[in-house]
């Protein structure tokens, strides 16, 4: 799959496109010599997360540069968010703990008053209740990622909590 890209002012314009829709986008450019307005762009794909870590607050940017054999490809790098953006996810991670909280309340009592719940069922989920609501409001907490959530209950075949 070749690729181009259009070059304005020495520098890459727009998106690369696929060398089909280029000859159809451009009939009458020869593609063994390419006008200064045309290049051919090679495309390099985003590192793995083990290759270029991005955290919660940063994001992987992808840019284009020349490479020594003429080509343009991408390159990429990792940026780090502006605070508005840090604001947004860490609002977002709050209110979707909070929502999990509350789902996680609702469960507990759910399982706790199911008829014929083993007792010890019942009084782990109810143990498993309280210590959630404990946790109070996580739309508040400073630091949604590191909220330590109640260690969930194992159960046995026949639905008694398993002491771990």
């Amino acid at each position: 799959m070749n690729l181009y890209i259009r070059i304005k002012d020495g520098q890459p314009f727009e998106h690369p496109i696929l060398e089909e829709n280029a000859h159809q986008a451009w009939p009458d450019v020869n593609f063994t010599l390419l006008p200064d307005w045309l290049a051919r762009f090679r495309r390099i794909p985003q590192p793995t997360p083990d290759a270029m870590p991005v955290s919660v607050y940063q994001r992987a940017v992808c840019s284009y540069t020349r490479a020594a054999d003429g080509f343009w490809e991408d390159t990429w790098s990792v940026e780090d968010l502006n605070a508005g953006e840090i604001q947004v996810i860490k609002r977002n991670a709050r209110n979707n703990a909070e929502a999990n909280r509350q789902t996680a309340i609702a469960e507990a009592i759910a399982r706790r008053d199911t008829e014929g719940t083993p007792a010890e069922a019942s009084a782990a989920w109810e143990t498993r209740r309280l210590a959630l609501e404990d946790m109070g409001n996580l739309s508040q907490v400073e630091d949604p990622f590191g909220i330590q959530w109640p260690t969930p209950i194992m159960f046995d075949p026949e639905g008694y909590p398993l002491v771990v």
